[in-house]
């Protein structure tokens, strides 16, 4: 007969995730959110003391991530309404790369300020709604 000789894919949907594998997933991403953003908090003062910082400008590198993003947060979210949010993210991607960078090879005290700082405002791009 014509059903016989017509076949139809069966659908397979995968299984939803369970309770305990969804916390888990939530802990473990919530774990890396919180480590690979307060990691530096010991290690950046050992590379600051090798470039001479005292106990201030160990505080201003620190902060100073903190103080380009909330000076940024508004002007980006602004930005990115008129230009579209992809590409201030994008662009923000690479700003905190070139930070990144920056930060990581600075051979003096103000490099390693400006790596900062510019980690910041990259940042905050990706946050700008």
């Amino acid at each position: 007969t014509q059903e016989e000789q017509i076949k139809i894919p069966q659908i397979h949907t995968p299984k939803a995730l369970s309770y305990a594998t969804l916390l888990f997933i939530c802990c473990c991403v919530s774990f890396g959110c919180y480590f690979g953003a307060y990691m530096r908090i010991p290690v950046l003062p050992l590379f600051a003391r090798q470039l001479g910082a005292d106990t201030f400008e160990i505080g201003l590198i620190n902060s100073m991530f903190m103080l380009v993003a909330g000076a940024l947060c508004v002007p980006l979210g602004l930005m990115s309404d008129r230009l579209g949010r992809k590409r201030v993210i994008i662009f923000g991607l690479l700003v905190f790369a070139l930070g990144s960078f920056l930060a990581a090879w600075a051979p003096t005290l103000g490099w390693l300020v400006a790596g900062r700082s510019l980690q910041g405002a990259g940042a905050v791009s990706a946050a700008a709604d």
